[in-house]
């Protein structure tokens, strides 16, 4: 049992550590923090389904 836990979390390590992993996941905490910033500063509108997204200066593989 302890070795399929330690051979699941050597895996899990192995895809996590990905550069293409820990850009999309800047992105998405990007975009999230957008989203409430967009929120706060408008209260009780709803942000525009048509607002073009900002791409990052990450590159895009």
């Amino acid at each position: 049992m302890k070795a399929l836990l330690i051979a699941s979390i050597v895996i899990a390590a192995a895809f996590s550590t990905s550069c293409n992993t820990f850009i999309g996941l800047g992105r998405d905490l990007r975009v999230l923090g957008q989203g409430i910033e967009d929120r706060a500063q408008a209260p009780g509108k709803e942000s525009s389904p048509n607002k073009p997204q900002q791409e990052g200066g990450a590159p895009v593989y």
